[in-house]
Protein backbone atom coordinates (compact mmCIF):
# COMPACT_ATOMS: atom_id res chain seq x y z
CA UNK A 1 0.00 0.00 0.00
CA UNK A 2 1.31 3.75 -0.55
CA UNK A 3 -0.38 6.64 0.47
CA UNK A 4 1.14 9.92 -0.27
CA UNK A 5 -0.18 13.05 1.29
CA UNK A 6 0.55 16.57 -0.97
CA UNK A 7 0.21 19.71 0.46
CA UNK A 8 -0.23 22.69 -1.49
CA UNK A 9 3.15 23.69 -2.15
CA UNK A 10 4.98 21.36 -4.92
CA UNK A 11 8.12 22.52 -3.95
CA UNK A 12 8.41 20.32 -0.43
CA UNK A 13 10.61 18.23 0.27
CA UNK A 14 9.64 14.40 -0.79
CA UNK A 15 10.14 11.74 2.09
CA UNK A 16 9.18 7.94 1.42
CA UNK A 17 7.59 7.10 5.02
CA UNK A 18 8.34 3.69 5.39
CA UNK A 19 6.18 2.20 8.06
CA UNK A 20 3.35 0.04 9.17
CA UNK A 21 -0.27 1.69 9.15
CA UNK A 22 -0.48 2.42 12.57
CA UNK A 23 2.53 4.52 12.50
CA UNK A 24 1.18 7.07 9.73
CA UNK A 25 -1.49 8.93 11.55
CA UNK A 26 1.40 9.90 14.25
CA UNK A 27 3.56 10.69 11.18
CA UNK A 28 1.55 12.37 9.39
CA UNK A 29 0.70 15.18 12.09
CA UNK A 30 4.03 15.67 12.39
CA UNK A 31 5.30 16.22 8.57
CA UNK A 32 2.50 16.49 6.68
CA UNK A 33 2.21 19.97 6.36
CA UNK A 34 5.92 20.35 5.66
CA UNK A 35 6.67 17.72 3.38
CA UNK A 36 5.28 15.35 0.62
CA UNK A 37 4.84 12.59 2.49
CA UNK A 38 4.60 8.69 0.61
CA UNK A 39 3.78 5.93 3.05
CA UNK A 40 4.62 2.21 2.15
CA UNK A 41 4.15 -0.72 4.31
CA UNK A 42 5.79 -3.16 1.90
CA UNK A 43 9.94 -3.71 1.35
CA UNK A 44 8.72 -4.36 -1.97
CA UNK A 45 7.74 -1.09 -2.61
CA UNK A 46 9.54 1.15 -0.64
CA UNK A 47 12.17 -0.20 -2.78
CA UNK A 48 10.07 0.23 -5.96
CA UNK A 49 9.14 3.61 -4.88
CA UNK A 50 12.93 4.74 -3.85
CA UNK A 51 13.79 3.48 -7.59
CA UNK A 52 11.44 5.70 -9.05
CA UNK A 53 11.04 8.86 -6.97
CA UNK A 54 12.71 11.80 -8.37
CA UNK A 55 14.39 14.00 -5.87
CA UNK A 56 14.05 11.96 -3.09
CA UNK A 57 14.76 13.75 -0.33
CA UNK A 58 14.31 11.41 2.74
CA UNK A 59 13.45 7.96 4.02
CA UNK A 60 11.86 7.02 7.41
CA UNK A 61 11.79 3.86 8.22
CA UNK A 62 9.74 2.53 11.72
CA UNK A 63 11.41 -0.16 13.36
CA UNK A 64 8.43 -2.49 12.92
CA UNK A 65 8.37 -1.60 9.15
CA UNK A 66 6.80 -4.63 7.17
CA UNK A 67 7.70 -7.45 9.94
CA UNK A 68 11.00 -5.79 11.55
CA UNK A 69 12.73 -5.22 7.87
CA UNK A 70 14.07 -1.72 8.40
CA UNK A 71 17.31 -3.07 8.48
CA UNK A 72 16.93 -4.98 4.67
CA UNK A 73 15.49 -1.23 3.51
CA UNK A 74 18.42 0.62 5.23
CA UNK A 75 21.21 -1.79 4.03
CA UNK A 76 19.22 -1.26 0.19
CA UNK A 77 19.12 2.22 1.03
CA UNK A 78 22.81 2.90 1.64
CA UNK A 79 23.82 0.76 -1.06
CA UNK A 80 21.83 1.70 -4.07
CA UNK A 81 20.90 5.43 -2.73
CA UNK A 82 23.83 6.59 -0.49
CA UNK A 83 22.68 10.30 -0.70
CA UNK A 84 19.55 10.19 0.51
CA UNK A 85 19.05 10.44 4.36
CA UNK A 86 17.72 7.59 5.85
CA UNK A 87 16.14 8.21 10.17
CA UNK A 88 15.13 5.28 11.62
CA UNK A 89 11.97 5.84 14.10
CA UNK A 90 10.64 3.98 16.71
CA UNK A 91 6.82 4.47 17.10
CA UNK A 92 5.35 1.44 18.91
CA UNK A 93 5.62 1.71 22.78
CA UNK A 94 6.30 -1.93 23.70
CA UNK A 95 8.46 -3.21 26.13
CA UNK A 96 11.73 -3.54 24.92
CA UNK A 97 14.84 -3.29 27.46
CA UNK A 98 16.75 -0.16 27.30
CA UNK A 99 20.03 -1.57 26.16
CA UNK A 100 17.95 -3.25 23.12
CA UNK A 101 16.57 0.26 22.46
CA UNK A 102 20.39 1.34 22.60
CA UNK A 103 21.51 -1.60 20.46
CA UNK A 104 19.33 -0.70 17.90
CA UNK A 105 20.26 2.91 17.59
CA UNK A 106 24.16 1.67 17.82
CA UNK A 107 23.04 -1.05 15.08
CA UNK A 108 21.00 1.45 12.67
CA UNK A 109 23.80 4.40 13.11
CA UNK A 110 26.42 2.00 12.05
CA UNK A 111 24.40 0.22 9.22
CA UNK A 112 24.62 4.11 7.81
CA UNK A 113 21.45 5.79 9.22
CA UNK A 114 21.73 9.24 10.01
CA UNK A 115 20.19 8.69 13.44
CA UNK A 116 17.20 7.08 15.22
CA UNK A 117 14.68 8.50 17.16
CA UNK A 118 12.33 6.84 20.14
CA UNK A 119 9.24 8.55 19.03
CA UNK A 120 7.33 5.98 21.44
CA UNK A 121 9.40 6.45 24.95
CA UNK A 122 8.98 10.70 24.04
CA UNK A 123 5.28 9.67 23.57
CA UNK A 124 5.43 8.24 27.41
CA UNK A 125 7.29 10.38 28.90
CA UNK A 126 6.47 14.31 27.46
CA UNK A 127 3.04 13.67 25.54
CA UNK A 128 2.56 13.04 22.02
CA UNK A 129 2.67 16.39 20.82
CA UNK A 130 6.13 16.87 21.99
CA UNK A 131 7.24 13.65 20.74
CA UNK A 132 5.43 14.63 16.94
CA UNK A 133 7.21 18.16 17.53
CA UNK A 134 10.60 16.40 18.36
CA UNK A 135 10.59 13.89 14.94
CA UNK A 136 9.24 17.53 12.74
CA UNK A 137 12.57 19.44 14.29
CA UNK A 138 14.42 16.42 13.90
CA UNK A 139 13.55 15.91 9.88
CA UNK A 140 13.26 19.86 8.88
CA UNK A 141 16.75 20.79 10.80
CA UNK A 142 18.18 17.46 8.87
CA UNK A 143 16.58 18.45 5.47
CA UNK A 144 17.57 22.16 5.96
CA UNK A 145 21.17 21.00 6.15
CA UNK A 146 21.66 19.12 3.16
CA UNK A 147 24.50 16.42 2.89
CA UNK A 148 25.48 17.00 6.88
CA UNK A 149 25.06 13.44 8.63
CA UNK A 150 23.62 13.03 12.40
CA UNK A 151 20.77 14.07 14.08
CA UNK A 152 19.94 13.48 18.01
CA UNK A 153 17.21 11.46 19.55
Amino acid sequence: MARTTRGSVTDKAKVLAACPPFAMPAIERALGPHVDITFVNTLVLARELMRTTENLAMVICGVHFDESRMYDLLDYARRDFPHVPFLCVRILQSEIPQISLRALAIAAESLGAIGMIDFAAMAVEKGQAAAEQNLRTAVLARLERGTARGIAS
